[in-house]
């Protein structure tokens, strides 16, 4: 189960003064999860300074002493400063529920909102995976309601992140699955699992992937511009 932890500020009714959520954060998520996700961590503005990762993480998690023996997700923070903080970490922006998120968001920075994005990003920062800390690649989505990725965008988004990532997560309701999608999300489990030997090469607007699976090699092909795999799988 991942918790994210954040400091939440809630209202003192008597003494009408805010106060930190730590209470419920100490005696609760760390109690019953064995996994904690730690987000907001960019570098934020504090009038003239600038706070560094660590600050950012000491004032949200007291450091790591109150986490205990907990595995720690970071989200939102620099790849090159967190090797020493967290145990795993999203290497890329959040998933959209359209391919390239709406037009105008298109001229944000480059790790805006984007599964085109960071799907990329899966793939080209896999480079620190189980070196650094574990990558979280965001979420999967199979689901049919709410989404505007096409049927082969979705399986492509689980394949990638299944070859590249150490995290496998979904913001679905699985239960609601049909028995092909259930097939398809057993298949990716089992690539998750076993695939080994993982290259990739740019082509232009495409990404050659292969990999070993069942003893075999495999090789799939991936449009970055269509957000489809036009080869293999």
């Amino acid at each position: 189960i991942i918790k994210q932890v954040k400091e939440e500020q809630s209202k003192d009714e008597t003494k009408g003064k805010n106060r930190s959520g730590y209470g419920d954060f100490n005696e609760g998520i760390c109690q019953k999860s064995n996994i904690v996700k730690c987000t907001e961590f960019h570098c934020k503005m504090d009038g003239k300074k600038f706070r560094s990762v660590e600050k950012e993480f000491n004032r949200q998690c007291r450091e790591r002493d109150i986490l205990e023996n907990k595995l720690i997700l970071g989200c939102g923070a620099i790849p090159s400063t967190s090797s020493s903080y967290f145990d795993y970490l999203r290497v890329g922006p959040d998933v959209s529920l359209k391919f390239d998120d709406v037009w105008f968001m298109r001229f944000a920075h480059r790790e805006r909102i984007s599964t085109k994005v960071t799907l990329q990003n899966t793939i080209y920062r896999s480079i620190f995976n189980k070196h650094l800390f574990y990558n979280d690649p965001d979420v999967f989505l199979l689901r049919d309601e709410n989404i505007e990725l096409n049927n082969k965008q979705k399986e492509a988004l689980l394949t990638i992140n299944a070859l590249f990532g150490s995290v496998l997560m979904t913001s679905d309701n699985i239960a609601t699955y049909n028995d092909k999608t259930k097939e398809i999300l057993e298949d990716a489990l089992k690539l998750f699992k076993d695939a080994k030997d993982i290259k990739y090469e740019r082509d232009n607007d495409y990404i050659h992937i292969e990999y070993k699976y069942n003893d075999k090699i495999e090789k799939i092909t991936y449009d970055t511009v269509r957000g489809e795999i036009i080869n293999g799988r």
